[in-house]
């Protein structure tokens, strides 16, 4: 419930509502659920009537001991307010309420007789208003209430709409009722901002996480409360951000809503948690989920009706339970401590034991109960769910119950990827041993353990076979995962057995093995039916198609296929993106030893693990592996990222990952041609998406998946976003890598854009000694510029230049393309005529050395610029405009307006672009620049998106003839604060008057005047 009595956004309607009722003998009663706001509505309509003069009573009945109908609390509220003045009066109803005869019985009329003089005695200077709050916490409130409004004062009584608890009766004779409404997402968003702002990915993911109770405020505002208190909403430059935003978000243990469910009996806690876990589950999983777990059958049932009852659980169309709000599933599950193990479990052994309708991605590892065929069941199920990364959970399951034989009592600790539930963290080396997998002769998972197959995305019939030790060796993991996770079943064949009955395309991921059809015995995705009903019986004549599930335990598994098995699963993790894991993985078998033949494959996964995490490679993995040359070239990649201070090279990509793709290195020149854009970029998401294709999974979170998000949002145009991944990319991995100093100079360009010159500033000294001297001149001299020191900019720009040459000789020309036309444009109009010739011809050195289409666009604005030749500038147009980069393509159009003979579409263009980009200070720029040449600034119809909350609100308001006064009070802002907002519309759509703006609002034809965000022309 929200305590906190100031403006809260989205109520201004409702308080301007009871504010009017002021000295009327009225009672309005202000119904809400929990968390909707009651409280602080009702401290901002006493304070409207403080300052009208009236005598106010505040009765809380949930401040201690109420009794049955709320007395106490009303002599509290007396005696706290006018202290010794009324003890006559107090003393009359205390006696009353003490006296064992009549107690405070609602049927005492004794009691009600003394309780209506003592509000009577309120009115007795002037008018009197008693506000009642929290009447849920006592069971016969009206009684108080009745008093009250009998003695003539203005009530105010705030109730919740839950049926349960609502006094209906006392709504039936309230002679106004105000409902307080869910808020909109703006409102929610104003009201995250409360105490400064907030990045933009804030609010979608508390939305989110909240479900149905988006709108509730105390719920946003304590979800927001124990993020902060976690250290997950953090400041960054003056902006909280989310760190961890993939990790779950959930309310507080204390929040009412959890202590809701908590409170209730078994097994309603388990089962909300339990939903949680599953997602959806069909009601008619009810009764087979209670036998799995022990239930009670009617137990269950009441427990589903409570939950439903209550708003905890749901129930769609389709007769499946879930949670509306996953926030509340998330805290439900913490509270439950250790047996949130027996609810992953439950999930997974109900969906192995049984043709369950629903489908849902285990968190159990080890914890699924150990049984002879669990595994071969684990891999059926997996087989049975798409997409391949959520079926891949199923997967890593079943690798946690395979226990690979060899010397020591550690030896199953290779595949011991079980997470911990409440964590999400791997529980470490020792944690996933399991029942053995059987890869020997007559386990199912054998060369030629199956017939039929379907296609897998393999890159061709020529890459399929794996090597070791006999033909089928490369086949040792087929487990159905052939599949592109987006689209399905994929071209190229290539073999790889299948686990078991509805089995797909195989992995078959052997050294030099291409993913391709799966072989299971079972019916595949594109074979149709099983041709052969007899299995069980050719299983007992055939020891490839594995044990008939229950016949016994599987037979030990074969020590000479443990390295196929690792290797299958290191690039199966790549490929589903799950790059988080591989640490650990790889740290497991490093511990128990590292296999003779795999020591390139886990130097590749320990750096893909390091790099994606932002968690450096331990010095102790590090070791092990370095000892084999081939593993070298990655671990030594990976080391020099975190170093931060030389800029990536292709050659050291190319040598350090190129050998992991299948098919080897690349070499032909269109494929070297396209990764050598990506590394101009130094997106190593980008440049591992080109060089493993389809075998790489983009990862969803952690510090390289942000800074590709910094580098495309640039390029689109996209600053917002920009400056949100760069917010929490800072609080990502370690801070040192390239990724962390060039996102740091783009927020720093941005930041100067948009005139906000002193968050720039900290942008650039982030940024130290930047592995770009190009990018970093190109910054500085950019803030240099914007902020009104052209001469310092042009001087500050040949010093950059000189590093930033000396790095181009040594291979790395990032960024020159940019300080080349940037500095042109200093010379430009500082008048350095002799210094712009030599840029032109610097420019043209740079592009003959290294070609591509970035010094070609440099190479061609920096002619326009020095020669005044529109049809080069026209040329670099074309070159940005194919490649799409907002940016780039902003500046390519001033520069065409600078020598074109009708300016007006370039300049349009460029002003357009500016406005989507969002920078204030781009857009006067470019408009002074339009006054030069004689050009209007273009208008166009106004969008929702173009005004703020409050400014839609005030031109509904003046639609409805509401004053500048009365705008103030519905809105609780000031009246001066209401006419600097009209000041600002008034300029933003060009109308003259309040009249005009209501006008052109109901006629639908307001424009944007071409002004910038502060509404400054």
């Amino acid at each position: 419930m929200i305590r906190d009595c100031s403006a809260l956004p989205g109520r201004g309607d409702e308080v301007a509502a009871l504010e009017n009722v002021a000295g009327r003998p009225v009672l309005v009663v202000l119904r809400g659920v929990a968390g909707a706001g009651k409280t602080a509505v009702l401290g901002a309509v006493r304070k409207k009537w403080h300052e009208r003069g009236m005598k106010i009573i505040h009765v809380s009945f949930s401040a201690g001991d109420s009794g049955e109908c709320g007395v106490p609390a009303v002599l509290a509220a007396f005696h706290a307010e006018f202290g010794t003045r009324c003890d006559t009066k107090l003393a009359a109803v205390n006696r009353l309420c003490s006296s064992e005869d009549t107690g405070s019985s609602p049927s005492d009329p004794a009691l009600f007789t003394e309780l209506t003089r003592l509000f009577g005695a309120l009115r007795q200077s002037g008018p009197a208003a008693v506000v009642f709050d929290d009447l849920h916490a006592v069971p016969d409130s009206g009684f108080t209430i009745a008093a009250a409004r009998y003695a003539g004062c203005t009530v105010l009584a705030a109730c919740r709409d839950e049926e349960a608890v609502e006094p209906t009766l006392l709504s039936a004779l309230a002679d106004q009722v105000v409902d307080l409404r869910p808020l909109t997402d703006g409102e929610i968003d104003e009201l995250l901002a409360d105490r400064g702002p907030v990045d933009p990915a804030v609010a979608p993911a508390l939305r989110a996480a909240l479900g149905s109770l988006r709108g509730n405020p105390g719920a946003v505002l304590a979800v927001r409360d124990e993020l902060e208190r976690a250290g997950r909403l953090v400041p960054v430059r003056g902006v909280r951000c989310l760190a961890d935003p993939t990790a779950p978000i959930a309310l507080p243990p204390g929040h009412e809503r959890v202590r809701q469910v908590t409170r209730l009996p078994e097994p309603a806690p388990a089962l909300a948690a339990l939903v949680g876990v599953a997602g959806t589950i069909p009601v008619d999983d009810l009764l087979r989920l209670a036998e799995t777990a022990g239930w009670e059958p009617a137990a269950c049932g009441r427990a589903t009706d409570r939950l439903v009852a209550a708003g905890v659980l749901g129930c769609d169309e389709r007769g499946e339970l879930f949670v509306p709000c996953p926030a509340l599933a998330t805290a439900v599950l913490n509270t439950l401590g250790e047996r949130t193990h027996a609810i992953h479990a439950m999930v997974a052994g109900h969906l192995l034991h049984g043709d369950s309708a629903f489908e849902v991605e285990p968190l159990a590892g080890p914890e699924v109960r150990s049984e002879p065929d669990v595994v071969a069941r684990l891999c059926r199920e997996a087989a049975r769910i798409s997409p391949a990364a959520s079926a891949t959970r199923w997967y890593r399951t079943a690798l946690a119950h395979c226990a690979a034989s060899g010397p020591g009592p550690d030896s199953g600790r290779v595949l011991g990827l079980g997470r911990d539930p409440d964590t999400g963290r791997g529980r470490g080396p020792g944690s996933g041993p399991g029942p053995g997998l059987g890869l020997g002769p007559g386990s199912g998972f054998g060369p030629g353990s199956g017939r039929d197959s379907g296609p897998g995305p393999g890159p061709g019939p020529d890459t399929g076979s794996g090597s070791g030790p006999g033909p089928d060796s490369g086949r040792v993991l087929g487990l159905g995962l052939g599949r592109d996770p987006d689209t399905g079943p994929g071209p190229g064949p290539g073999p790889g057995p299948g686990p078991g009955p509805g089995s797909g395309p195989g992995l078959g991921l052997g050294p030099d093995a291409g993913p391709g059809p799966g072989r299971g015995p079972g019916p595949s995705p594109d074979t149709g039916p099983d041709p052969d009903p007899d299995r069980d019986r050719d299983r007992d004549r055939d020891p490839g198609l594995g044990p008939r599930p229950g016949s016994g335990p599987d037979p030990s598994p074969d020590p000479g296929r443990v390295s196929d098995l690792t290797r299958s699963l290191l690039r199966l993790l790549v490929r589903i993106g799950r790059h988080d894991w591989l640490p650990e993985v790889v740290a497991e078998v490093v511990a128990d030893g590292v296999p003779a033949g795999l020591e390139y494959e886990l130097a590749v996964a320990a750096a893909l693990g390091a790099l994606h995490t932002g968690i450096p490679v331990t010095s102790a993995v590090a070791a092990e592996l370095a000892v084999d040359p081939a593993g070298r070239p990655p671990l030594e990649f990976a080391g020099l990222w975190f170093d931060g201070r030389e800029a990536m090279s292709l050659d050291g990509f190319v040598a350090a990952f190129g050998a992991f793709r299948l098919g080897g290195a690349p070499d032909a020149a269109p494929m070297r041609d396209q990764l050598e854009i990506w590394a101009g970029r130094h997106d190593l998401v980008a440049l591992f998406g080109f060089l493993f294709g389809a075998e790489y999974g983009v990862p969803e979170g952690g510090p390289l998946a942000l800074y590709h998000r910094v580098i495309t949002g640039y390029h689109r145009g996209e600053w917002a976003e920009v400056l949100s991944a760069v917010r929490v990319l800072e609080l990502s991995g370690q801070p040192t890598t390239p990724a962390h100093s060039q996102a740091r100079l783009l927020a720093a360009e941005i930041q100067a854009c948009e005139g906000e010159f002193e968050l720039a500033a900290e942008w650039l000294a982030a940024a130290g000694g930047s592995p770009f001297p190009a990018i970093a001149t190109w910054a500085e001299t950019g803030l240099l510029w914007r902020s009104g020191r052209l001469h310092e900019a042009v001087d500050a720009g040949w010093r950059g230049y000189e590093k930033a040459a000396a790095a181009a000789e040594r291979g790395n020309p990032i960024g020159m393309h940019w300080l080349l036309v940037r500095l042109t444009m200093l010379e430009s109009e500082a008048g350095g005529v002799e210094r712009l010739a030599e840029l032109r011809t610097l420019a043209r050195k740079w592009y003959r050395r290294y070609g591509g289409r970035r010094l070609q666009m440099a190479d061609l604005m920096v002619t326009s610029l020095v020669e005044r030749d529109f049809a080069s500038a026209r040329a670099a147009v074309e070159v940005v405009r194919n490649h799409d980069n907002q940016s780039e393509l902003m500046r390519a159009c001033l520069i065409a307006s600078s020598s074109a003979d009708e300016p007006r579409p370039w300049l349009h263009e460029a002003y357009d672009i500016a406005r989507r980009l969002g920078g204030d200070l781009l857009r006067m720029t470019i408009k002074a620049r339009m006054r030069e040449r004689g050009v209007a600034p273009p208008r166009r119809h106004l969008a929702s998106a173009d005004l703020s909350a409050t400014e839609l609100r005030i031109i509904a308001l003046i639609r409805q003839g509401l004053t500048n006064r009365q705008i103030a009070g519905a809105l609780r802002i000031s009246e001066k604060t209401v006419e600097s907002h009209l000041t600002r519309l008034f300029a933003k759509t060009g109308c003259r008057s309040r009249l005009d703006l209501a006008t052109a609002s109901i006629e639908g034809r307001l424009t944007v005047a071409g002004l910038d965000r502060n509404g400054t022309a």
